[in-house]
């Protein structure tokens, strides 16, 4: 029994767990156990299931952190900034629980946390040095430190625990290759708390999915417990990052036998290193509402935002958008607003930068009012006196009933069906990751390049065709539909407008050396410019459904708005 003990030990505790929380886009291609466990084979958990020797949280009390006492120490490769991100995750566990983070001071097991290669963590306590890896891009959630941090304490993902089945359902068909034992469920999962679907500790949507960026999901909870997905979830959504549900909190109250325990102080490192400008998110859920309760001495522009509006991650068929309201991305990292200068914008928190924009201005005397998804699924942007500024050009059957949401890679997306049927486009995220349609794409410009109007250039495959027109208006059509994918014209544009007087039409459209796309003037008066970033050296590539990408280092610097749906 004791050498099985050991055997079981060896192979769950005593190799890291990668990828917990992959990075937006990023799919691991390394051969992991639910999403984040290294080296531990399918068998041998099963044979453990069949044991009867394992749960979602460790049960062996020599695996668990004696006295609930977790010491600690930073990599010196953490700014300060840094480490105070993941002292306030860890602040969430002092604050509910009895579990204390503490810096180290002669503990022979203790936790590194350094800046690895990915979000990783052994489970529960594995003896000695422990690496808890938090690369920086981790460190934008509490939740997803915290995810780590419950991996570190003792528990495993809530999604593998064995009556899954009976509420979420498996799209097997999404699920990238080789990934399927990625969503295995197992029968030694325990189910002492009800499924938690707003666990920081469950699969998203999309993991692993063979196609995230056209929505095609892998894990969905049940239609009957959509309403329950709301209770739980504070994005209503699965895979939420905002912080421990209070399912998490009873899970970690239970594993540490905390009930009776009265509240004491983690330490100066944890209860007072955070400065009282930081905000702590604490999120409170209740059958009736998902309340986000911002602990901070200070108010600030993102707190503003984020009680903005009533639903921060959507705007329905039909809705609107005013001014100065706001709509987020699952992971709060990325925003769509209407400015009050009339531009509506995109912008990422991890710069600053605006992603894309509609580089609309308000009209003399006739303001900007908001952005309307109408119910054919166009978008609009719509002055007081109800004209139409801006459109997205996105009508039919096949777009009515839409959603418009904001994606994780940085895009503002027309959704319907669970399906990006119109991708807005632009810089994306500040990390990003490779996307291999554009490895072998047509490339249509390379730097020093230029078209002249009457000038087209077509893909490989003769589907694409980049033309500069002799009225002056450059346009991106996919021939088998003749769909206008992407332009750049005078007047109303689909994509960006140019201007609207007579001469505000383009006389020559030019790859810069230093990756800019530069539209030149008819009139002479100032270039019109899509700025990309670090992108000298690029060229301007065109994948097989038409959407341009400025592509760099196996990377794309920035993609050009297009339509997901393909010809059929």
């Amino acid at each position: 029994m004791r050498a099985w003990c050991r055997l079981l030990c060896l192979l769950l505790f005593s190799v890291p767990f990668s990828n917990a929380v992959p990075l937006e886009g990023h799919s691991s291609k390394r051969r992991i156990l639910e999403g984040d466990i290294l080296g531990v084979s399918v068998d041998a958990l099963k044979l453990a299931a069949d044991k009867g020797r394992l749960k979602d949280g460790i049960t062996d009390e020599r695996l668990r952190w004696p006295n609930a006492i977790v010491p600690f120490v930073f990599s010196p490769e953490y700014t300060q900034q840094q480490e105070e991100k993941i002292l306030s995750a860890m602040k969430g566990f002092a604050d509910e629980t009895c579990v204390c983070f503490v810096p180290r001071t002669t503990e022979q097991d203790y936790l590194l946390i350094a800046p690895g290669i990915d979000c990783s963590s052994y489970i529960g306590r594995a003896g000695g040095r422990q690496v808890v890896d938090l690369v920086s891009g981790c460190l934008d959630q509490i939740g997803t430190i915290q995810h780590e941090l419950m991996h570190a304490v003792g528990f495993y993902h809530e999604q593998a625990r064995k009556d899954r089945d009976k509420y979420v359902d498996i799209k097997w068909d999404n699920i990238e290759a080789g990934a399927r034992d990625q969503f295995f469920s197992y029968s030694w999962n325990m189910v002492d708390e009800p499924y938690d679907f707003g666990s920081v500790m469950h699969y998203d949507e999309f993991m692993f999915s063979r196609n995230a960026v056209k929505g095609l999901w892998t894990i969905r909870a049940k239609p009957e417990y959509k309403q329950q997905v709301a209770v739980d979830s504070a994005t209503r959504k699965l895979g939420q990052r905002m912080g421990m549900s209070l399912k998490d909190v009873a899970k970690v109250n239970r594993m540490y036998k905390c009930a009776g325990k009265a509240q004491r102080e983690c330490g100066a490192t944890v209860a007072e290193a955070v400065p009282s400008s930081t905000q702590i998110s604490q999120i409170s859920m209740t059958s009736e509402a998902v309340k986000i309760d911002l602990a901070t001495t200070e108010a600030t522009a993102l707190t503003a935002d984020l009680d903005s509006v009533e639903n921060e991650y959507e705007v329905g068929s039909d809705g609107h958008l005013a001014v100065g309201k706001v709509i987020w991305n699952i992971n709060k990292n990325v925003k769509f607003e209407l400015r009050t200068d009339g531009n509506a914008v995109l912008t990422r928190i991890c710069d600053g930068s605006v992603i894309w924009e509609t580089r609309t201005s308000n009209p003399r005397d006739d303001p900007l009012q908001s952005v309307h998804l109408e119910r054919s699924g166009n978008l609009v942007l719509r002055s007081l006196s109800g004209a139409v500024v801006w459109s997205s050009g996105t009508t039919g059957q096949s777009f009515s009933g839409s959603t418009l949401l904001v994606t994780n890679l940085g895009t503002l997306c027309i959704f319907k069906d669970d399906v990006c049927l119109w991708d807005s486009g632009g810089l994306g995220q500040c990390q990003k990751f490779p996307l291999e349609e554009f490895e072998s794409s047509t490339i249509m410009m390379i730097s020093g390049r230029t078209i002249k109007p009457g000038r087209s250039i077509l893909s490989a495959q003769k589907n694409c065709k980049l033309s500069l027109q002799l009225d002056g208006d450059l346009v991106l059509r996919r021939r088998c539909d003749d769909a206008e994918i992407w332009s750049v014209r005078h007047g109303a544009g689909r994509s960006f407008n140019l201007g609207n007087e007579v001469n505000d039409k383009i006389r020559e459209f030019k790859m810069a050396t230093d990756g800019n796309l530069i539209m030149r003037r008819e009139s002479g008066g100032e270039d019109f410019k899509v700025v990309i970033p670090d992108a000298e050296g690029a060229d301007l590539r065109v994948n097989s459904n038409c959407q341009m990408c400025v592509f760099k280092d196996g990377l794309c610097l920035w993609t050009a708005q297009s339509l997901t749906n393909r010809c059929t």
